[in-house]
């Protein structure tokens, strides 16, 4: 008899490094990820405006100036724009870039839109830089996003879309055999006799694999030392 420390540090000393292969990325959830994955640009790759509402230079709202004329709308997926008078705002939507000459988003449920103008409520709380995710806030173009070994889930996948992997490099769905033993083990399927049980060990070993897409081949073999000792070599 060996501690199931002992009998950790054996099985780790026989694990292989298993074949690598390449999936798409719709089905690679649940695979366990074999490169490692680096952000191709900046993430974001520019300043982002966070919330519907108004972008301003803070500076001129500090000064005292609260009613803004709108000199344009800036929507998500346009080309960058620049505000070219800190008096004035521009209109701003959720994901569009933060504009040149803004450095602050104020969300339209801080504003009073009247006659072509934006102004700021008196109870509204603005701080400088506020609603706005700025460019490699999550990372930066070259930084290490994902490392061998993980399994991907969801939010792995979210990730390797962000950089563009069509494609992924993970670790084939090993495959393992389970021997049972015992002269008193019978197929579940078979009707035991008096001094005999089914072989239900082998089967719950069998589910417990399942979760991580293991397929399982069963054997048994009698109390015999020699055939046991054969099988495993077989296995």
């Amino acid at each position: 008899m060996i501690s199931v420390t002992a009998a950790t540090q054996l099985i780790q000393s026989h694990v292989r490094q298993w074949p690598v292969t390449s999936v798409a990325l719709d089905n690679a959830v649940g695979r366990f990820l074999a490169q490692r994955v680096y952000a191709d640009r900046d993430l974001p790759p520019y300043p982002r405006v966070m919330m519907d509402g108004i972008a301003i230079s803070c500076q001129t709202l500090l000064q005292g100036q609260r009613t803004f004329p709108i000199a344009h709308v800036h929507a998500a997926g346009a080309p960058p724009c620049r505000l070219d008078l800190p008096t004035h705002c521009v209109e701003v939507m959720t994901g569009a870039s933060l504009p040149a000459g803004t450095d602050t988003v104020i969300r339209y449920e801080d504003l009073l839109l009247e006659a072509g103008k934006a102004t700021v409520l008196n109870n509204a709380v603005v701080k400088p830089g506020q609603s706005v995710h700025r460019q490699g806030a999550d990372a930066r173009q070259g930084d290490a996003l994902l490392q061998p070994g993980i399994c991907l889930s969801p939010a792995e996948i979210a990730v390797l879309a962000s950089v563009g992997k069509t494609h992924v490099d993970v670790y084939q769905f090993p495959t393992t055999t389970l021997v049972s033993t015992g002269n008193e083990l019978v197929p579940v399927s078979a009707t035991p006799s008096a001094n005999q049980i089914r072989s239900s060990n082998v089967e719950a070993l069998a589910a417990a694999l399942v979760p991580f897409a293991i397929t399982a081949e069963r054997r048994h073999v009698p109390d015999d030392r020699d055939r046991l000792q054969e099988e495993l070599a077989l296995a």
